[in-house]
């Protein structure tokens, strides 16, 4: 099979390489770029933050980890919305609308909120940032320059690890002085 795979690959016509400048200098795509940074940086910090927000609130791990699953369920099932969603509001919008469902979600944590409203709250952001973490990669994949793909999408992955690396020690500090609220407040 790898034999044949590897004459496969002399065989297909090879579009000429483009520049990393190409790619960062398409405006949608470096959106689309640090956008999906953005969501897997607010995804970890999510996942980092709601067990120290529970100690301060004094819930109890079981229902931490009850909230965290349900959140992890509705990132899955946000991907049964994703066909429906571009089609009822389009790429962009679909993009806009899941972010802000997120944002409000998770500035919404930053309030002195009862449990019952912290589930509801942790869903709609799992839901949001799932469709908006799908659509973004979605779109990214289909805006690429012919023959860029791959490396369009090595730079995307890129954006995610540094957004992993820089993001979580700012909003550290931050916590530090305002408290874990407050990093759901960003």
């Amino acid at each position: 099979i790898a034999l044949r795979m590897r004459q496969l690959s002399r065989d297909t016509p090879q579009a000429p390489p483009t520049r990393l400048a190409t790619i960062l200098g398409e405006r949608q795509l470096l959106w689309l770029i640090l956008g999906g940074s953005l969501i897997v940086a607010a995804n970890d910090l999510t996942l980092i933050y709601i067990p120290y927000l529970g100690a301060e609130r004094e819930i109890d791990a079981a229902t931490i980890g009850l909230m965290l699953s349900l959140r992890a369920g509705m990132v899955l099932a946000a991907r049964l919305f994703l066909v429906g969603g571009q089609r009822l509001l389009g790429p962009n919008l679909s993009i806009v609308v899941s972010l802000n469902l997120a944002a409000l979600a998770l500035a919404g944590l930053a309030l002195p909120v009862p449990v019952w409203a912290m589930f509801v709250l942790l869903s709609l952001s799992g839901l949001g940032l799932g469709l908006a973490g799908i659509s973004t990669l979605s779109l990214l994949a289909n805006l690429a320059p012919v023959g860029a793909r791959g490396a369009t999408l090595a730079l995307r992955m890129t954006g995610n690890r540094m957004a992993q690396m820089v993001i979580p020690v700012g909003v550290g500090a931050m916590a530090g002085f305002l408290g874990v609220g407050a990093v759901f407040g960003v």
